[in-house]
């Protein structure tokens, strides 16, 4: 995207008819659509070296860039007709095939995504069962609220059970 993209993104620049706004969208969706597709090119064809200097570690944004870059890919392989954590985890094989070299073995990677909740419910009603409440803490305590106020026409006990 060009500065002006991103100031427009922001929210820093008004835009001043309708159409000046379509068309900035435009343009924005065109430009990432294309930088997506570069990332083949970029994968099969940038040279290590190169590859290594735009991931320089001494830029502290590029780790939370990263981290942004997979969750617009993740929401984006979302609306493909495709797993989008199937299509995470061929990311990473590939990856680390490129990484390992032509000899490294087959790879399994097993990316899923679940409710967390879950297993922090059951460790709850452990500690609840158990009398040992402190040690509870604070995301623990947020969950049993938020599951308390989602329940609240249930007994207690019943809420936990499930």
């Amino acid at each position: 995207m060009t500065p002006a993209d991103r100031r427009f993104l922001r929210g820093d620049v008004t835009l001043g008819s309708e159409q000046s706004r379509y068309d900035a969208h435009y343009r924005i969706r065109n430009r990432v659509r294309n930088a997506v597709l570069d990332h083949s090119l970029l994968f099969e064809h940038l040279p290590e070296r190169d590859r290594q200097q735009v991931f320089d570690p001494e830029d502290d944004r590029l780790a939370e860039a990263v981290v942004d870059a997979v969750a617009f890919c993740y929401l984006g392989a979302a609306s493909l007709d495709a797993s989008p954590e199937r299509l995470v985890a061929e990311g990473v094989r590939r990856g680390e095939r490129r990484r390992r070299g032509p000899d490294a073995p087959a790879l399994e990677v097993d990316l899923s995504v679940r409710d967390a909740d879950e297993e922090r419910i059951e460790h709850i009603a452990e500690c609840l069962d158990a009398g040992a409440v402190h040690d509870l803490d604070e995301p623990d305590l947020r969950t049993l609220a938020r599951l308390l106020a989602e329940q609240s026409d249930r007994p207690f006990a019943e809420v936990l059970e499930d």
